[in-house]
C-alpha cells in the first residue's frame, strides 16, 4: 500500500492547498481523532474483506475500499494492516475531494485517515508507513511541530528508510528549520544516492540558507536524475535565477 510523499517547491508549494482550503474547513486544527469504525460484530472472513478492499483501491473505487476495510476491522479489531489500508483509502479519497473542490469532505476524509493510521500504529508500533502518512496529514493541516514529532518516530523505527527521512526533511523545510532539513535530505542521499527529490529539497533549503553555490549544485543534480520530472521546469528556473543573481 502506498505511502505519501511531499514535493518541495520553494519550500511551501503544497502548503498553498493546506492553508487556503483544508485548513479553513478544519477550523485551524485536526478534528478529534476517533476510532475509524464501530466495534459492531458481524460474520465473515476479515482477510477476504481486506483483499476485496485492496482490489477496490487498485481500481480507484475508494468508497468501496473503505467499506471493505471497515468490515475487516470490525471482524478483527486488531487487524493493523487493514487499519493502515483504511487510512490509505481515506487519504486517496481526500485527495479526490480536493481535486473536485469538495473541501469539507476532504477535511473529514483526512480526519478519518488520521484515525486509521493512529489505530494501525497502536496495534503495530513499528509500522513506519503509518507514521509517514500520519505525519503528512499533520503537514496538510499545518501542525508542523506534531508532524515533525511523528516523522521523527518514523525514522526511529526505520532508521534506514529513505522515505521516512525525506518526509521528515520536508516537514522541517515547511517549518523553516533549514539546517535540520539539510541534514535529513543528506541522510536520504546517504541511504539512496539516486533519490532525486532529496536533491530538489536540498536545493530549496540551501537557497533559503543563502548558500547559492550549494543550491545550484543540488538543483543540477536533481535535473540530471530527473529528465522527465514535472518539477524540472521549476528547478531549471531556480538554477537560472541563482546563476543570474
Amino acid at each position: 500500500m502506498k505511502r505519501e510523499q511531499w514535493m518541495l517547491l520553494g519550500g511551501a508549494a503544497l502548503l498553498v492547498i493546506v492553508l487556503v482550503v483544508v485548513w479553513s474547513f478544519l477550523g485551524g486544527k485536526l478534528p478529534a481523532w476517533e476510532t475509524a469504525v464501530s466495534a459492531t460484530p458481524t460474520l465473515g472472513d476479515p482477510a477476504a474483506y481486506y483483499e476485496a478492499g485492496k482490489a477496490a483501491s487498485a481500481n480507484g473505487d475508494y468508497d468501496a475500499a473503505i467499506a471493505q476495510f471497515e468490515q475487516a476491522v470490525r471482524l478483527r479489531p486488531n487487524y493493523a494492516e487493514a487499519y493502515y489500508a483504511l487510512g490509505v483509502a481515506y487519504t486517496n479519497q481526500a485527495q479526490k475531494f480536493l481535486q473536485a473542490g469538495q473541501m469539507t469532505e476532504a477535511g473529514q476524509a483526512y480526519s478519518q485517515a488520521a484515525a486509521a493510521y493512529q489505530q494501525a500504529i497502536q496495534l503495530e508500533p513499528n509500522k513506519a508507513d503509518a507514521y509517514i502518512n500520519l505525519g503528512n496529514i499533520l503537514i496538510q493541516v499545518n501542525q508542523l511541530d506534531q508532524a515533525i514529532t511523528v516523522l521523527r518516530q518514523a525514522t526511529q523505527v526505520a532508521p534506514d528508510d529513505a522515505d521516512a527521512h525525506y518526509n521528515l526533511g520536508a516537514a522541517y523545510q515547511f517549518n523553516k528549520q533549514y539546517d535540520e532539513a539539510v541534514a535529513e535530505f543528506q541522510k536520504v542521499l546517504e541511504l539512496n544516492p539516486s533519490y532525486a527529490d532529496a536533491y530538489l529539497g536540498l536545493g530549496y533549503a540551501y537557497k533559503e540558507k543563502g548558500d547559492k553555490d550549494k543550491a545550484i549544485q543540488a538543483f543540477e543534480a536533481f535535473l540530471k536524475l530527473s529528465p522527465d520530472s514535472p518539477y524540472r521546469q521549476a528547478a531549471e528556473q531556480e538554477v537560472a535565477a541563482l546563476k543570474g543573481s
